[in-house]
């Protein structure tokens, strides 16, 4: 990808908690907003980031419970939650209209805020994420569950962990950067997550529980189709067609589902399309945000 330059991090409290963000410093531009996925940070956007920083204002947040920002109480790890830190930090930067490009579980959060703050978004990016596990992947969760692990022996067993249970398609230079501000090293040399891991287990049984419920024909305590439903500002909702988290037939039906809806689905990729296809997810968002 060659080197690209980064802003300094920049903190904020937010909710009681020290959260970490990047700013490109490009003010008086139309502001994107940057939103990353479950064990991801606000550096995960730094390679497309720089491919809009002339056309846009980008602002990039680290959630809590992850990267640099602050960790909070277990219980404070809700999807309501996130919804009011993301909130709360858009009020304090002043930002009054904003373009939201959010991956994976950052998708979801995207879609929460547009969903509740209509008259303030222009646009939505929503990328690899459904509003409830598949079937497959409901079958997958005791073992991703049993790959949530604070420490690693070597960037190897990181590495074949990331393999197995993130993303197939990750190479080994990819799965490297990402290691590079998600991960520390502790002093005997063994890596460890920066991100809280009661975090991202609080995830997964929440979006579980929320999946089975919908399963069984009962409401979800966050029903996102609901959610989707209420979006009325432009949305792009991409795909990575080796994913198996967010299926095509999925993806028609949250087309269907809300009113200014399109999708594309990206050969080649898996789970994360910015790792697997940067430059064509660069181009695709870029496409959509100018038209």
């Amino acid at each position: 990808m060659g080197e690209i330059e980064t802003p300094e991090a920049r903190f904020i409290s937010i909710d009681n908690l020290k959260l970490q963000y990047l700013d490109w410093g490009t003010q008086r531009k139309p502001v994107l907003l940057f939103l990353h996925g479950l064990t991801g940070s606000s550096y995960d956007w730094v390679y497309t980031a720089s491919h809009l920083q002339d056309h846009y204002h980008c602002i990039a947040l680290t959630n809590r419970g992850h990267g640099d920002s602050q960790w909070a109480e277990v219980s404070r790890y809700t999807f309501q939650d996130f919804a009011v830190e993301i909130a709360l930090f858009i009020d304090a930067l002043n930002i009054k209209k904003l373009s939201i490009l959010g991956s994976s579980m950052g998708g979801l959060n995207g879609v929460y805020y547009a969903a509740t703050h209509p008259e303030r978004v222009n646009k939505l990016i929503v990328s690899d994420v459904p509003p409830e596990f598949n079937a497959e992947w409901m079958s997958r969760w005791p073992l991703i569950l049993s790959g949530v692990r604070s420490e690693f022996n070597s960037f190897t067993e990181f590495f074949e962990m990331m393999r197995q249970t993130r993303d197939p398609l990750a190479t080994e230079e990819k799965v490297r950067g990402f290691a590079a501000y998600a991960m520390k090293e502790l002093p005997d040399g063994r890596l460890a997550w920066k991100h809280d891991i009661e975090m991202e287990k609080a995830f997964y049984k929440i979006f579980i529980r929320d999946s089975k419920a919908i399963l069984l024909g009962r409401k979800p305590e966050v029903d996102w189709w609901y959610l989707l439903s209420l979006v009325r500002c432009p949305t792009l909702i991409l795909r990575g067609i080796e994913s198996n988290l967010l299926d095509h037939k999925t993806i028609q039906k949250m087309v269907t589902v809300m009113s200014q809806a399109d999708m594309v689905e990206v050969e080649g990729s898996d789970h994360v399309l910015f790792w697997d296809k940067p430059d064509e997810f660069n181009r695709i968002v870029k496409e959509f945000l100018a038209g």
